[in-house]
């Protein structure tokens, strides 16, 4: 038997274990709680994502796992918190009642999950191959941080026409963390390299008061990590749980920083103010309090979004029939090739147009895929227009991992590529752009790294 054989094996027998104790938690959230036949069932699928994303860590970059995880969190598990909260805000509540929200909701993510992942089939990441590849193209991954370094310093001033193209080139750091984890440099440099890699990141959310992308980091460096150490299913489910704690408060100071970075009065450092929130020991009291725990489920939960849709179409607003979705793959034709072309609004405009709300000028919002299927096609057309997404989604992954010994750049890619792809609260037109430009961007530099600095194994 093969190692890659053996691996699946052992893969599938813990998957199969994890489905076993998924199903035992939908037995008893059926025939022990009085929760409705759609949450049972969001909730303890829910549980299998998550279960099954901590499973394939150490085996593969799992960002159809990572997508799944994050958008049952959005969509079933923030809203069932929001449905049976003692309290609720004002504005970001659940609109429709949680039945009417589930058995719309449920049946889709399921048909997403079906779609997008291969269920008793598994393509790991061939670990040896890829050390001996970095041993032998050992400034391979300096490059790509040296790369992401500088577009992300010169990423405030880059103009519009190219700040994409930029933006895209900052996350290359990334992708050189995940070949440095692999090489056979010691923990130390490892480390360092690692704090140098990322250190604009973080230093530009602390300026910016934005978290998403230092989160999205932090997230795809565990991974990699995760491939070089073999941890045990319940160290990493411990790391993940620590995580959760770190981000929970985060998103409780989240605003109180926000507000006061943007004040006029204030003149102080930063960072200084960033840490003395972070650490200050009333957030443990705050974590305490139904309010302030509903003020973390309220920014975190998308559901409020979706429900909203759920609530305004069709009964005020006729199903869009595709116009979003169109105007989507519209906006991916350049310009010369169809001069006539709509002008693509996305994110703002799409969340407006569904749900009825209008944003301040600096706001921004998503409806997420979930709300855009439904605001466009209805119940039975959000299911087959996430069967047709997952599917394409699962038949891109396969096809970059199946030839990883070919590409093996591409694999160590897979971050970039799915960087918008992963965000439950993104739309349709978001995730498109992102999707294929960062995967013509990609292509491209691949090509001209393996030309200049490649060594085939």
């Amino acid at each position: 038997m093969s190692i890659n054989q053996a691996i699946h094996n052992k893969i599938l027998a813990q998957n199969k274990t994890i489905l076993t104790a998924s199903s035992i938690l939908l037995a008893v959230l059926i025939f022990f709680t009085n929760y409705n036949i759609y949450s049972c069932l969001g909730l303890s699928i829910s549980a299998y994502i998550m279960l099954r994303f901590v499973l394939m860590l150490g085996y593969t970059i799992p960002v159809i796992e990572l997508m799944l995880f994050l958008a049952a969190a959005q969509w079933i598990i923030g809203p069932f918190i929001d449905y049976h909260s003692k309290v609720s805000h004002y504005k970001m509540h659940m609109y429709v009642p949680e039945l009417e929200y589930m058995e719309i909701t449920v049946p889709a993510y399921f048909v997403f999950v079906i779609a997008s992942l291969n269920l008793f089939r598994f393509n790991p990441i061939d670990i040896e191959y890829f050390k001996d590849y970095i041993s032998k193209n050992i400034k391979l991954s300096t490059i790509f941080i040296v790369l992401g370094i500088v577009f992300n310093l010169i990423q405030p001033f880059a103009p519009v026409s190219i700040s994409f193209v930029v933006y895209l080139g900052s996350n290359l750091a990334l992708v050189g963390m995940g070949l440095f984890f692999l090489s056979k440099a010691s923990w130390t440099n490892k480390l360092l390299l690692t704090a140098i890699g990322i250190s604009p990141v973080i230093v530009n959310s602390i300026r910016t008061g934005t978290f998403h992308t230092s989160i999205i980091w932090g997230i795809f460096i565990f991974i990699f990590i995760t491939l070089n150490i073999k941890l045990s299913f319940f160290r990493k489910a411990l790391i993940i749980a620590t995580s959760f704690l770190f981000l929970t408060t985060l998103q409780l100071i989240k605003q109180d920083y926000r507000e006061q970075i943007n004040s006029k009065s204030f003149q102080g450092n930063k960072f200084e103010l960033f840490v003395d929130l972070l650490l200050n020991p009333q957030n443990t009291e705050e974590l305490q309090s139904d309010d302030e725990l509903n003020n973390v489920n309220s920014r975190l939960n998308q559901g409020w979004i979706i429900s909203k849709i759920y609530e305004r179409i069709p009964e005020k607003k006729d199903y869009l029939k595709g116009e979003t979705i169109i105007g989507a793959f519209e906006a991916l034709v350049p310009r010369f090739l169809y001069p006539n072309k709509k002008v693509s609004g996305g994110g703002k405009k799409t969340f407006e147009l569904l749900t009825g709300i209008f944003l301040l000028e600096n706001t921004a919002m998503g409806t997420s895929l979930m709300g855009e299927f439904y605001g466009n096609y209805g119940f039975y057309g959000a299911l087959i227009s996430f069967l047709i997404w997952g599917i394409l989604l699962k038949l891109l992954v396969s096809f970059i991992i199946k030839r990883q010994q070919i590409y093996p750049i591409l694999t160590f890619c897979l971050p970039i590529i799915f960087f918008q792809v992963i965000k439950a609260e993104s739309d349709l037109s978001t995730v498109l752009n992102h999707l294929v430009k960062s995967l013509a961007f990609i292509l491209v530099m691949i090509f001209f790294i393996k030309k200049l600095f490649v060594k085939e194994t």
